[in-house]
Formats: structure tokens, C-alpha cells, sequence
């Protein structure tokens, strides 16, 4: 079985030359069979081992039993060795969540903590192939996708699993042939949790009235999934470049799939995209589900408006050629009528600018005042807009709407409300509230991004021009880095 583990490892390329490992020992079979052939492996890898004990607290006398198995056998083989003592029942209580879970979790982020504070390159834990059958046949029965059938892999970020090639039954002939003592937990015993019911009652009965070889083949066909997911992430990775944008909004962080993009797609890239969407707004992939992605596809077919809600205060609506797929930030902050920066009429003199970091420091405003020529063409784009200074009478300020707000919308004086003109411009109503704009008093001189208004246009008798311009931060420190270049 030695072989069988170094070749494993070697094709999974799961250690280096001088790596420094933790392992995860709890006393069990598993666990020291791997501290066992991690040592034995040493030589030949320049490995350093650390082996991390982590006694649940939940087992009573049982508990203590084996961390001191595990510290005794350390120190006679002068591996470094290390227990933390967590109250799992207390942890899983406040989380809400069960104590299976929450020694899982902790595990996880004690081993981790004992990497960095050893300066190790990997964690090692002792799954093996029963584990990985267990683990999909768990995931298929809970309603998994393809990424939870895909079972355990070899490798995972600074994590490794050099065991998961050999069965439960080799590791305890290896233990047997080499005289090693080990502990069993008899909770594992028990039908106390799900996996005991799936390891100790259903694949035993599998294996001896269906197929002798199952373990194997489900571990052959998780592999294979993996490689399906693989394939499938690099697809969507692709998608979403090319059909999401993610914005930074006052009240949160939004993603704008395009309709028409998505929909020419196969549907298994759709689902996919719309759970990487989610999952990254989120910041979580436990509690979405295939019903929550289906949901959020079928709006693609309902009319303008329509919204659903979803797991951890997402939202998704249908709007104008768009899905807005978005996640509130708690607690939600009023922003209507914010002020980013608020100045007296005639503050500006000539040749001298203001400039005004908006949002979360994503764009710029840009004012400054020069004399007007008439020569001079005025700026029709919706980056940058010209007005008659003069005609200012009031305070200028940026800021979101307010309930008076209005725009005169043609020379003779025509006005709209604020909030119809952005209805008609089909902004998304939860966007509203968040739109800029450059105002005089009531009076919107600019909607950013948008229209400006007619009643501050420069014409023949205009002297004093305000220039507003806007622009990403990113493009002006790339055009001031290709100044100084």
C-alpha cells in the first residue's frame, strides 16, 4: 500500500521536496496510517511533519484517550505534535448549526491557523476512498449538482488527501502488518449521523448485492464528474466576462446579467452562470439550490419589474434587457438627497477646478470655469456637459434625488420630475434612488451618465462656461501615468 500511496502522490504531484506538512491526527486508523507513511516518506521528500490533534471535547474520557495516543505515539517518533481542546456542543449551539458540522469547521480552521504559525505549505488529512463514496452518495442524496457529485479530490488549495487511492480495508491490513495502534470513535458506530447510515447499513448492503466493486466504481465516476465541472467552470468564466457587470452601489453590490447574452446559451451554462452570480454576491454557496436558479431564469420570460427573493437578502428583478441581480447591504442606509459636495454660487474662478470622488471612489466629477468661445464646439456626449455659468443661481451641489427635484427637459421651459425622467429612461427602480446628480437648488443641471438640462445651455450671449466632466478613476491614473511616462 506504500507504493500504491507514494505513486498516488507523485501523480497528483502532492508534495515538494522540503515541505513542511500538518497533519490532521485524531487517533483513528485513518490518521495514523497517513502519519505513519507521511514518515516513512520523509527522507526521500525532505518532509517536516507537525501533527495537530483536535479534541472535540465530546467524548468524555473516550476524547482524552486518544489525544493521549496520539501525543504518546508523536513523541516516540519525535514528530512535533500539538492538541487543541474546543467545546464543540457549545460552537454548534451558537452557530445553530450540528455538532458534525461544527467539528468540521473548526478542524478546517485549526489547521489552517497551524500552518501559518509553522510557515507550512500543506495540510494533510487522512480521506480515503470509502470517505469519498460516502461523500457523493451523501451529496446525491441532499439534491447535489455536479460539483457535490464530483466527491473529494487529491488536492484542494494547501489541502491534500495522499489516502483517497486506497480503501477503508487496506488501511487496516497496513495498521495490522505494521503493529499500529489506533483508536475507533463509537460514534461512528452509531446511526447517530448521516454518514454512519450511508457507511455502516447502505454500502454494505450495495457491495454485497449489487456490486462487489462499487466503492470503486463511484470513486471512478466522481473523478470523471470532476473533470466535467472543471470544464464547465472554465466555460462559465468565459460567460460571465462577456454577459455580467458588477457595480459597487451605495446600498450594496449589484451584477447586471444581459439578457440576450445568457439566452443564446445552452441551459446547463445559464444555471451555471446564474449559481456563480449568486454565489458571489453571496459570498456562500450552502442554501442555494437548483430551485433558487431556476427561479431566477424563469424571470428571463416575465415582463419588465418582476422580482423574487432569494437566500441571504438577494434579490433578482427583470428589467430592461437585463437580469439585476443584487444583495442589500444591512442595515440598509437611506441615501435619497446625499450630499457628495455642496458649494456657494461663484466659487469658481477661472482655471480653477474642483474634483469630486463619487460613490465608492469608482468615478470623478470634474468641475472648472472658463471663458466661453464662440468658436468653440460644445460637447454633446454624456461624459462631459457645458452651462452658462451666469444662469446659476442657486447652490451647486452632487448629490442623489430628492422628492422636488426636476429637469427642464426643452428651450421653452418644459419641465419633468426628477423621478418620471428616470422612469422613462428605464432605469431599475431600485437604482433611482442611487442615480447622480449636479444640481442648482431644485434644479438638475445634469443627470450623470445621462441628459443635461435645457435651461442652463450656453448660446450666443453666454461668457462663463462650467465644464463638468466625468470619468473613471482608473482611466485618469492611466492617463496621468502615461503624462509622466
Amino acid at each position: 500500500m506504500l507504493e500504491e500511496v507514494k505513486k498516488y502522490i507523485q501523480q497528483h504531484k502532492l508534495l515538494q521536496k522540503g515541505d513542511r506538512i500538518i497533519v490532521g491526527v485524531s487517533g483513528g486508523a485513518d490518521s495514523m496510517c497517513l502519519l505513519h507513511i507521511l514518515s516513512r516518506l520523509t527522507d526521500e521528500f525532505d518532509l517536516t511533519l507537525y501533527a495537530v490533534h483536535v479534541n472535540h471535547c465530546l467524548r468524555g474520557e473516550e476524547a482524552d484517550r486518544d489525544q493521549k495516543m496520539t501525543e504518546d505515539y508523536c513523541a516516540a517518533h519525535t514528530i512535533s505534535f500539538v492538541c487543541i481542546r474546543v467545546q464543540i456542543a457549545e460552537i454548534a449551539r451558537e452557530r445553530g448549526i450540528g455538532e458534525e458540522e461544527a467539528g468540521r469547521q473548526e478542524r478546517y480552521r485549526i489547521f489552517e491557523e497551524e500552518r501559518v504559525r509553522n510557515s507550512c505549505s500543506r495540510i494533510a488529512v487522512a480521506h480515503h476512498m470509502d470517505d469519498n463514496a460516502e461523500t457523493v452518495l451523501y451529496q446525491l442524496f441532499r439534491g447535489s449538482g455536479i460539483r457535490g457529485l464530483a466527491g473529494m479530490q487529491p488536492e484542494r488549495g494547501t489541502l491534500i488527501r495522499p489516502l483517497l487511492c486506497v480503501r477503508r480495508r487496506q488501511i487496516e491490513d497496513y495498521m495490522n502488518e505494521n503493529r499500529l495502534s489506533y483508536c475507533t470513535d463509537s460514534t461512528n458506530l452509531t446511526g447517530e449521523y448521516s454518514r454512519n447510515i450511508i457507511r455502516n447499513e447502505l454500502t454494505p448492503v450495495i457491495e454485497g448485492k449489487i456490486n462487489a466493486r462499487a466503492v470503486e466504481h463511484i470513486a471512478s465516476a466522481a473523478m470523471m464528474l470532476h473533470e466535467t465541472d472543471d470544464y464547465l467552470c472554465r466555460q462559465c468564466e468565459k460567460l460571465y466576462a462577456a454577459a455580467v457587470r458588477e457595480e459597487d452601489q451605495v446600498k450594496g453590490r449589484r451584477c447586471l446579467v444581459q439578457a440576450d447574452i445568457l439566452l443564446q446559451e445552452d441551459p446547463v451554462l445559464q444555471k451555471r452562470l446564474i449559481k456563480s452570480v449568486l454565489e458571489r454576491l453571496s459570498k456562500r454557496t450552502k442554501d442555494i439550490e437548483a430551485v433558487h436558479v431556476t427561479d431566477v431564469l424563469a424571470l428571463l420570460h416575465r415582463q419588465v419589474g418582476k422580482r423574487l427573493d432569494l437566500p441571504y437578502g438577494m434579490q433578482a428583478v427583470r428589467t430592461y434587457g437585463q437580469l439585476v441581480l443584487f444583495k442589500i447591504n444591512e442595515p440598509s442606509e437611506d441615501r435619497t438627497g446625499y450630499i457628495y459636495w455642496q458649494q456657494e454660487h461663484a466659487f469658481l474662478y477661472e482655471s480653477e477646478k474642483s474634483e469630486i470622488i463619487l460613490g465608492k471612489g469608482e468615478k470623478k466629477l470634474c468641475l472648472s470655469l472658463c471663458k466661453y468661445d464662440k468658436n468653440s464646439k460644445i460637447p454633446k456626449n454624456e461624459c462631459t456637459k457645458w452651462f452658462d455659468y451666469d444662469k446659476i443661481m442657486d447652490t451647486l451641489t452632487v448629490r442623489t434625488q430628492q422628492e422636488s427635484d426636476f429637469i427642464q427637459i426643452n428651450a421653452a421651459g418644459h419641465r419633468k420630475s426628477i423621478k418620471d425622467y428616470l422612469k422613462d429612461q428605464k432605469v431599475p427602480k431600485e437604482d433611482r434612488n442611487s442615480c447622480l446628480l449636479l444640481a442648482a437648488g431644485s434644479h438638475v443641471l445634469w443627470v450623470l451618465g445621462y441628459r443635461g438640462s435645457e435651461g442652463f445651455h450656453a448660446d450666443e450671449n453666454t461668457e462663463n462656461v462650467l465644464v463638468a466632466e466625468l470619468a473613471e478613476i482608473q482611466n485618469l491614473k492611466e492617463n496621468e501615468e502615461s503624462d509622466r511616462g
